[in-house]
């Protein structure tokens, strides 16, 4: 592999595949909100968005099996979150919310790149 394709890929991101991306959330804050549960569904589709935006990310590491659990493990975790967290009935602005999802994207990516250290 080249040089540049072992480093993460932030330019492409704000590309036609962010777009599409959130395209693909909006069914998730609709299925939510048919049952009366859109804070969830809010907080599913951000959770969402910071694994697909860390995925597009780290996309070099796609040959990795330990990648591949690691994702699997944060959405798990995003999950359990999700459903078991309390959810205040609040309409919070977006840009209330996104330190909370900025942060998430960083702890997700220091704990991959942590992970890449360790196995390689």
């Amino acid at each position: 592999m080249r040089d540049e394709e072992q480093r993460p890929n932030f330019r492409n991101l704000g590309s036609k595949g962010d777009l599409i991306s959130i395209l693909a959330l909006v069914p998730i804050i609709f299925l939510f909100g048919y049952f009366d549960q859109l804070e969830r569904g809010m907080t599913a589709a951000c959770s969402l968005y910071a694994i697909i935006v860390l995925v597009r990310v780290l996309w070099y590491l796609r040959s990795r099996i330990w990648f591949w659990i690691l994702i699997g493990l944060f959405t798990a975790a995003h999950i359990l979150i999700i459903v078991y967290a309390p959810w205040a009935r609040n309409d919070y602005p977006a840009f209330v919310l996104l330190p909370f999802g900025i942060v998430d994207f960083g702890v997700m990516y220091a704990m991959t790149r942590l992970a890449q250290q360790f196995f390689g």
